[in-house]
């Protein structure tokens, strides 16, 4: 991409940024590490009840009805070994059902193989080894630009707005973001090599959700175009209607039950922090959410190189907190 350019989304969905040389080893080099495209993310409790599993495989189902015969490669708890979805056959998600009651519930899948970002692509969470009323499960979702055209106005707020209600979510995230390898080991490595693009558009969203489940189950991560949280966090500082007097007049609040979710201007933002093109919309609703932040103590992308942070500081995490403030204004 042009580094003097503002890419359409259009041209976003075409681009991608490819594995470095340095990952030669893995034979990943030249291949998709990250593309552009929808995303949103979801961090709910109650993760190990049936209910709320029966509730993930529904959605499950919902999105492959979308994605049609996109997705290709498959990962299912009690069985970590990524499979290939047979030729003209749908995804049988009947092992998938067999482990509705085992401790641990996952799943991941994509249109491309592991390490290949795809914008067809999901992956879940919802079963920890120690579960505790406080832990978080997760569901983050990947779609292309181009996956709503046609669909009537305000389609993918009002998808969003319904699977929040139906996971009761603590907090959850929707706009445009960088799509990554949904597969463990592909996120995270993925994720720490693109800091530098994240720092420059930030309104493209991302994150490792299994580290924000961890981190985040007192308090949110931080914001996006369509940001959600529950009425118990909301309490804390006075209720959605606290929120959006202190955001202003240009914040839409929608109810899901819940919580409220806070709409950042009328459609979503790339921005461009060379250019100063800071969404103001995401800095109104960022400054006014930013005592619910959560205390994320882990080191989220990889500083760029002469990076220089305040003396007796980690880079690493230097530069991911400072990402982490981007709209605090």
């Amino acid at each position: 991409m042009d580094p003097q350019a503002i890419p359409t989304p259009a041209e976003f969905e075409q681009a991608f940024l490819p594995w470095p040389v340095e990952d030669q080893p893995f034979d990943w080099d030249g291949q998709p590490m990250a593309r552009f495209g929808l995303r949103m993310s979801f961090f709910f409790r109650r993760l190990g009840e049936p209910d709320t599993r029966q509730t993930l495989l529904r959605l499950l189902e919902q999105y492959l009805q979308t994605a049609g015969n996109r997705i290709r490669i498959y990962t299912f708890s009690g069985n970590k070994r990524p499979r290939t979805v047979p030729a003209g056959q749908a995804l049988d998600l009947a092992p998938l059902r067999a482990q509705l009651t085992k401790q641990d519930f996952h799943w991941d899948v994509s249109g491309s193989e592991a390490n290949i970002a795809d914008h067809w692509s999901m992956c879940c969470r919802s079963g920890l080894i120690n579960y505790t009323d406080f832990e978080l499960g997760y569901l983050l979702v990947h779609l292309p630009f181009t996956a709503l055209e046609g669909a009537p106005p305000g389609s993918f707020r009002t998808l969003f707005r319904t699977w929040c209600a139906a996971l009761a979510v603590e907090h959850a995230y929707a706009g445009m973001g960088f799509v990554l390898p949904v597969a463990v080991g592909s996120l995270d490595s993925a994720l720490w090599r693109i800091g530098q693009e994240a720092m420059r558009f930030v309104g493209l969203d991302v994150e490792d959700p299994s580290f924000t489940s961890i981190k985040c189950e007192e308090g949110i991560r931080c914001v996006n175009w369509l940001t959600a949280v529950s009425h118990r966090l909301l309490d804390r500082v006075g209720g959605s209607q606290s929120v959006a007097a202190a955001a202003g007049p240009n914040i839409v609040v929608h109810d899901y039950g819940y919580g409220s979710i806070f709409q950042a201007g009328a459609l979503p933002q790339i921005g461009d922090a060379t250019r100063n093109l800071i969404p103001a919309d995401y800095v109104t609703i960022g400054r006014a959410l930013k005592p619910l932040r959560a205390n994320y103590t882990t080191s989220i992308f990889r500083a760029p190189p002469g990076y220089e942070a305040p003396p007796g500081e980690n880079p690493n995490y230097h530069f991911s907190q400072r990402w982490l403030a981007r709209f605090d204004g």
